[in-house]
């Protein structure tokens, strides 16, 4: 979370610290009152899943597929003993320190709703028709991953049925 929050950079060619990376069209997948575009995935050496919808949310995972961060701008989200906290940033400049917020637990139900309507909506889009892939990926890194797709929407399908909060950062 930087001080100068700017628009996302090129994930696919600047995010070197997932090894494997992808973007996909969503286009016709909304969020809320929000029209998307792109996804882009990234996984880490060890496991860690990131997901980006367009500038947001985004939601990062532990190795074990459960939600770590939530980003759903203009709110930072973070894992804290198995809730969800809200991280605010109190100044500006200096040393970032953020204050956590904890969130009620029908805030809590309400946006994960919302999350598992968004992760099962992408679901049925990239699997809605013959030959989806070949359609619907912009761009994959390293290019010789054939498998990417696939685990792609078995993840999706996954988070959508059962999200779960990690037990801390």
């Amino acid at each position: 979370m930087a001080i100068d929050e700017k628009k996302r950079e090129n994930l696919l060619a600047e995010a070197t610290a997932y090894s494997r990376r992808m973007l996909v069209s969503i286009a016709g997948v909304s969020f809320g009152d929000q029209s998307l575009e792109q996804l882009f995935a990234g996984v880490r050496a060890d496991g860690r899943w990131s997901l980006y919808f367009d500038e947001s949310p985004v939601i990062q995972l532990d190795s074990q597929g459960r939600l770590r961060r939530l980003f759903l701008l203009p709110r930072k989200f973070a894992a804290d003993q198995g809730r969800l906290v809200q991280l605010d940033r109190p100044g500006q400049g200096g040393r970032v320190e953020l204050d956590r917020q904890p969130i009620g637990k029908e805030q809590e139900a309400l946006l994960f709703a919302k999350l598992r309507e968004l992760l099962e909506r992408t679901h049925q889009h990239l699997t809605s028709s013959s030959d989806v892939a070949s359609k619907l990926v912009l761009g994959i890194y390293p290019p010789e991953d054939t498998m990417w797709f696939d685990d792609l929407v078995a993840v999706l399908e996954k988070l959508a049925k059962n999200l779960e909060i990690a037990p801390a950062l």
